[in-house]
């Protein structure tokens, strides 16, 4: 429900209230071990962070979605390709290759914690 709050949000262009959201939704399902719907909520905080051009952190959150994907033995669906493409794209361009790269091994290797204390 939080998550789909938080996308109508991003659509509408409300980033930041969306990003509250997908923060609020992170929380509950790290708290209940829910580690599919971890991954989708560090998805959409990256997306919503993308979008704000905070793409060091969106690419960060995205290399710490896919080590948590590869721990679960989660591969990511076409659908949900779709739905991280943009942000992908955005911090892409805002970093430029090797820096995105740099960014997204950094969060692949942080624990969520960490990274949850610096976005």
């Amino acid at each position: 429900m939080l998550e789909s709050q938080a996308r109508v949000l991003d659509g509408l262009g409300r980033h930041a209230d969306a990003e509250a959201l997908h923060r609020e939704a992170l929380h509950l399902r790290r708290d209940i071990g829910d580690g599919g719907g971890l991954v989708i909520s560090v998805e959409g905080l990256a997306r919503s962070l993308a979008a704000m051009g905070r793409s060091a952190d969106a690419a960060r959150l995205l290399g710490h979605a896919d080590r948590l994907r590869e721990r679960i033995g989660e591969p990511r669906t076409a659908d949900a390709t779709l739905e991280v493409g943009p942000a992908t794209a955005d911090a892409l361009d805002g970093l430029g290759a090797q820096r995105f790269a740099d960014e997204h091994r950094r969060g692949a290797e942080s624990p969520l914690d960490v990274l949850l204390g610096h976005v």
